[in-house]
This record gives C-alpha cells, structure tokens and sequence, in this order.
C-alpha cells in the first residue's frame, strides 16, 4: 500500500498551520477593528470628503480638540525631541533680535540650522494641524530672523555677505525633491499633489518622476510658477489624444483586459505619451530649466552603462524631455521600447545614443536594488538633496499603504490596508525565499526600497476606493471633469501631509527664495 512520505506530511502540517495561523490572525483583528469604530472615525471620514481646504482644516482642529491634541501640542515638553535644546536656541534667537546684535543672530543661524535639528522633523511629533508649539515657534522665528538679516541696513552685512550668509546656510540646510511614482490612470492623482502643494508654496523645485509620474513631472516641470494654477485644474491640458483613440464603450474593458494579459498593462500607454508631445513639444532639458528654473529628473533602467539612470539638465542637458518620460515606462514586456532623441548643435532633432548602438531597456524588476536606488542617490549627490516627498500612486502598492504620518492610525479602514499589506508582503517574501514568486507579484516585494522607508521621506498615498480600480478597466480621461476627480484625490490627501511638509520645509522655501533673488540682482548689477 502506498505510502505518504513523511517530507510531504510535514510540508501538509506546515501549511495548513500556517493557514489556521492566518485565519486567526485576520479574525482577532478583523473583530478589533469592528468593535473599535470611534466618534473621531467619523470626522475623519469627513475630511477625506472637504470640498475645500479651509473646511478640511476646521474639522482638522475639531478632530485634534476631540483627542486631546490641543493640549499635547500646547506642552513643549515631549520625549521625543530635545524640547531643552530648542527652547535655549529659541530664547537665544529672540534675545539677539531684542539687542539688534546682528552679528550674534548671524552666528546662531550659521552654527546650528539644520532640518532635524533635535529631532523636531520626527513624523511622531505631528498631529492632524502640526506640531508642538515651541517647534513651530521656533520655526517663525528663524524665518523672521532671516528676513530681519537680509534686510538689515548694516554696513557689516553687504549683498556679498548676505548672499554668503544664505549660501552657506542653504548647503547645510539641505534641498527637497518631490518624487512622483508610477501610477497608470492613478498616476493623475499626482496633479493634485503637486497643486496642493503650489497652492501653499511648498512645491519643491526638483522634480522627480518615475514611469507614468515621469509623465506628469514632465508636464509640471515646463510650466513657470503663473502657468501652473491654469495647468493643474486641466485648463491647460491638451487631451485632444485621448478622443482620437477611443474604442467603442462596450468594447473598452475588453481591449484593456486583452492588454493586459498580453502585454502586461492596462492602459494605452502610447495615448499618454502622444498627450505628453502634444503638450510641450519638442523641450530639451536645458531648455525647460533655463524657462522654469524648475529641475526635472526622470529616471530610467537599460542594460546600457553609458546611459545615466537618471536624465535631467545636467546629465542629459540635450535630450527631448518627451523621449525621455517615454523612456522611463519602456521596459520589456509592460509598453513598446523607444527610441530617446536630442537636439544637436544645429538644433535639428536627432537619435540620440552614447555608444551608437539601439538602447535595450532593462525591467526594474530584475534590476538589483543598488541601481534602484541610484537614482535617489544621484539626485542627492547632484543637487544637495537630504530630504523627499514621494506621491506614491501605483496600483499595486498603494492599497496597501497609509499615509505614514499618524493621522492614519485612526482610521480602521487604513488599519486594515496597512495589516493587509504587511501580510502579503511577508507571505510573499517567503514565496521569494524559496524562489517560486512569479515576476508579477515581485513588484509588490520591489517596491519596499529602503531609502524610501526612512525618516527622510514624506509618503503621500491617495485615497482610493474599489470603484477606483474598476475605472482602470472601463474609463479614461478625456475631459476636465475626468482629470478633476483624480486630481481631487491627490489634492485632498497632500492637505494631511502639509502641517508635516510646511515645519520641514519651511525654513528651505525662504533660503532657497532669497537666495534665488539675490543672486539675480547680484548678477544684474554685473552686467
């Protein structure tokens, strides 16, 4: 009589000890988050509806009161941070202004401006309207100290001086980028990002896109600071590429589900692409910088080591910005290679290729995470960049995540995605121990970048809902309506962030401002 090996019984106990495990795991805490819906639930979800950001605000201030936040935030004493610290400098900022000891307030500025200093930019730190008062205190007044300096009439603080001053402090301050990754159509809530952020002057200068983010970063970065607010409500978007390839309704989820299955993505990546011509044209790199002053970084994966991970005015000064976000979602098996171009010394548009050879694109799911990270690395390296905000919009991660500041942990709709997330991602990374993970869940595994987990980014997922996710099948944007209702998403989830965003970016904004200001009138009176 044939026998069950005694390995296979072992492997059977295993697994289905691990499913019992799992079963009563989701079942405990499945009946916690039940029995733990609470009033301050409720105002949340009202947030996360706010038509606008004044409404959002007040039901912020109700939602901290009903916590008790208020009065957490009202005491500067916390474990935290180093409230000793800030306090003496704060006392030592005041004192110096009080006396109009110029060179003292410039000495204290110098000697300890830096974005953490003392812990103050932990995420911890952060309620649903900011943070401890003595941190946001101290904030206004280094801002107003810098102001009070630069416009002083001392004869000891000439424009070269106060340009060194503002220079030196800047370098050791650091720089932000804001990261835009992925997304398909939910890459459209990367709009709404980036125009809650303008809308509060706390749209950092550097630019960096990913995939489809490499899209929408391209069409953000050509627009100076009077043509975004037109740009980002749709005015401005030509979608005329959109209308020319719609199939008819009842046909366009089968199109798409037949995409997908055969080339591994959903939407017509070559519509956005044709949107993204037609809305800035033939713009090099260096061109769009020397128009915005604004630094685009697209970042893109081939088996070439002479082509740079990372295209921006600097390393590909030359290159069309359309071929290079085209080339940033070319990757084998997901959309069609693509061919990068530039502009030559005679301005004519040519191939553009290192080694003369066809580019091959590399998927970044076999690509090592040293190269993965590269690009943020180089970034850091090129423009003094310790500091990201990453909008993080791709379908297959972003469910899984709540915003990691800790308005989330309220919320038991996000308590359940963020446990589910950390469940699949374990199980799948057991998967991937044993080498049996198919490449297609191996992007949920890839994802987990390290350098983005740390206390330097700032994470801003959109709130998506199942509905959503049928519009990947079913609907496009072709209208100011459509781009609206994603936008919208992007837009309302940025207003958690930006309590977060404005204490450490703040101080950044006005260095990176005046230093911009000063530079120019130093160079007008050369010439």
């Amino acid at each position: 009589m044939w026998k069950i090996p005694s390995t296979l019984t072992g492997f059977l106990i295993s697994l289905i000890s691990m499913l019992l495990e799992v079963l009563g795991f989701w079942n405990s805490k499945l009946w916690n988050l039940i029995l733990s819906r609470r009033p301050e639930a409720q105002v949340l979800e009202q947030m996360r509806n706010a038509d606008t950001y004044d409404e959002w605000l007040d039901l912020a201030y109700s939602l901290d009161n009903l916590l008790g936040n208020d009065l957490w935030r009202a005491n500067p004493k916390s474990s935290m941070y180093d409230y000793k610290l800030i306090s003496e400098r704060l006392d030592a900022i005041m004192e110096a202004k009080e006396m109009e000891d110029v060179n003292a307030l410039t000495n204290i500025l110098r000697s300890g401006l830096v974005r953490n200093l003392g812990n103050i930019a932990n995420k911890k730190l952060f309620t649903y309207t900011g943070t401890k008062f003595l941190i946001e205190k101290y904030n206004m007044e280094v801002i107003d100290s810098l102001h009070y300096l630069l416009n002083h009439p001392s004869s000891t603080l000439t424009t070269q001086a106060k340009l060194d001053l503002v220079h030196d402090t800047r370098q050791s301050y650091g720089l932000s980028a804001l990261v835009l990754q992925g997304g398909i159509l939910f890459g459209l809530t990367h709009l709404g990002v980036v125009r809650a952020l303008h809308q509060h002057q706390l749209l950092p200068r550097i630019i960096t896109g990913v995939g489809v983010g490499a899209l929408i970063a391209t069409l953000v970065s050509v627009h100076r600071d009077d043509e975004l607010p037109e740009f980002l409500n749709g005015k401005g978007i030509d979608l005329s590429a959109f209308a020319k390839q719609r199939p008819p309704e009842q046909y366009q989820g089968l199109q798409r589900l037949k995409r997908l299955i055969t080339k591994g993505y959903l939407l017509d990546i070559q519509v956005l692409e044709q949107v993204v011509k037609d809305n800035i044209g033939d713009l090099t790199f260096e061109e769009a910088y020397a128009r915005t002053r604004r630094v685009l970084n697209i970042t893109v994966h081939s088996n070439d080591k002479y082509v740079p991970t990372l295209f921006n005015f600097l390393t590909t000064p030359n290159v069309l910005i359309w071929s290079a976000a085209c080339a940033s979602n070319a990757l084998p098996g997901f959309y069609e290679e693509v061919q990068l171009m530039c502009k030559n010394e005679k301005g004519e548009i040519v191939p553009w290729s290192p080694t003369g050879a066809p580019i091959r694109w590399k998927s970044w799911t076999s690509t090592p995470r040293e190269e993965r990270e590269a690009p943020y690395t180089r970034v850091s390296e090129l423009f003094n960049v310790n500091h990201f905000i990453v909008s993080q919009a791709r379908p297959y991660i972003a469910p899984f995540m709540s915003q990691d500041i800790h308005h989330g942990a309220h919320s038991a709709r996000n308590k359940l995605l963020r446990i589910t997330g950390y469940e699949i991602r374990h199980r799948l990374a057991q998967l991937e121990t044993l080498g049996i993970l198919p490449p297609l869940f191996r992007r949920m595994l890839m994802l987990d970048d390290r350098r983005l987990m740390n206390s330097e980014i700032i994470t801003i997922v959109p709130d998506l809902r199942a509905h959503d996710f049928w519009k990947l099948f079913v609907d496009a944007p072709r209208s100011r309506e459509d781009i609206e209702y994603w936008s919208r998403k992007g837009e309302v989830s940025t207003w958690f962030a930006l309590p977060l965003v404005r204490q450490r970016c703040g101080v950044e904004f006005i260095l990176d401002g005046v230093y911009e200001v000063l530079f120019q009138s130093r160079r007008v009176r050369k010439l």
